[in-house]
């Protein structure tokens, strides 16, 4: 493999061993780029730890200690506080970069960085059309584009946009109410709140990183699977 097979699996492992598992909302992620693959999970690095320091030596800080006991019994762990050294000579040994780790105020997530010979461009494959198995295809509208029927509201149309706002500005990493609001050029906390925030969490667009506590320090808002599918389609 491109990548050593053990150090996505202990990226993996970790990423389901230290993700907050009540953000139902959300789930491990993996995202292949040309240049790099991550492995991402919703929660923060242990209190004890930094992305500064976790590749130095250091004892295990697991976050679901249950489902980490579970892992190491079953051999998916197999060193307690082992698993990054693990990672970063897997990726030596295969002439590839050190793995990174990045996190912000909803997530963490590894970079794996992929082989410069790797990634040189292929040539197309062309695959012959049977003109006689075509079908007609209905043109694809974009409601924020092009003219909307006659029975779309106004209100409508500024919802729709101000939910594209409010994703777009969210982002893939999530971001506190703070930044957030400052993006979108709104200054009344009230008032944003029971118009961008409140109504997209119940339409399950969104959702908080700390929802047992919603006035938590640390709260930040994540786009919800829903809400990135919705994000794509506009």
């Amino acid at each position: 493999m491109e990548i050593p097979a053990e150090a996505l699996r202990e990226a993996l492992t970790n990423a389901l061993c230290h993700r907050q598992f009540y953000n139902t909302s959300s789930s491990v992620g993996i995202a292949i780029y040309d240049d790099r693959v991550e492995i991402e999970n919703i929660g923060h690095l242990p209190d004890e730890l930094t992305i500064d320091t976790i590749k130095q030596s250091h004892q295990s800080y697991p976050q679901n200690p249950v489902i980490a006991d579970v892992l190491f019994k079953t051999t998916f762990l197999e060193n307690w506080g082992s698993g990054v050294s693990r990672m970063v000579d897997a990726c030596k040994n295969a002439n590839l970069p050190e793995p990174d780790y990045n996190q912000n105020a909803t997530f963490v997530w590894v970079t794996f960085w992929r082989s410069a010979e790797q990634m040189s461009p292929q040539p197309p494959q062309v695959t012959p059309l049977n003109p006689h198995k075509l079908t007609p295809q209905p043109p694809q509208v974009n409601l924020l584009d092009n003219p909307l029927p006659p029975t779309t509201s106004k209100r409508e149309i500024e919802k729709a946009k101000r939910l594209k706002a409010l994703l777009s500005a969210i982002g893939s990493k999530g971001v506190n109410i703070k930044t957030l609001m400052e993006s979108l050029q709104r200054k009344d906390r009230k008032s944003f709140l029971s118009t961008y925030i409140t109504p997209n969490i119940e339409a399950g667009y969104i959702a908080m990183l700390f929802p047992e506590s919603p006035n938590h320090p640390m709260q930040s808002y994540y786009l919800t699977n829903k809400g990135r599918f919705f994000l794509e389609q506009l």
